[in-house]
């Protein structure tokens, strides 16, 4: 059995390193490429999320699966919906703030009454004539 020489074996280490080196700064491309928002993903991530669990607020564990299912699939989440991340160099906009804004209470609706129903002219009708 033959044994490489210590020299070799860095001289080796370093060429790799090297041509590592060299290929990423060839093909950035494929070393850092763009983040891509998977639509499809997120409606099959919301349709497998459907449920709520007993005792827990539907409107904040909607929410909740809105923002993993964003997340999950490569889209950002902009305080109110999932959208596409932006494009290369793009500026972000602020998330919404959540907490401290004021609310004011909301009535229900006011609801009239149904109109009338509208009635055609009224027609007698006599049994047959037997004869």
């Amino acid at each position: 059995m033959t044994t490489v020489p210590a020299s070799a074996r860095r001289l080796a280490r370093a060429a790799l390193i090297a041509s590592a080196i060299t290929f990423a700064a060839a093909c950035p491309g494929i070393v850092t490429a763009a983040p891509v928002w998977d639509v499809e993903e997120y409606d099959y991530c919301m349709r497998q999320t459907g449920g709520v669990p007993p005792g827990s607020d539907p409107i904040a564990q909607e929410e909740e699966n809105d923002r993993y299912c964003c997340h999950r699939s490569g889209g950002v989440w902009n305080g109110l919906t999932c959208a596409a991340p932006p494009a290369e160099g793009a500026v972000l906009l602020p998330e919404a703030p959540k907490a401290g804004l004021p609310t004011l209470p909301v009535r229900p609706p006011i609801v009239a009454p149904p109109p009338p129903p509208v009635l055609g002219p009224v027609v007698p009708v006599l049994p047959p004539i037997a004869g």
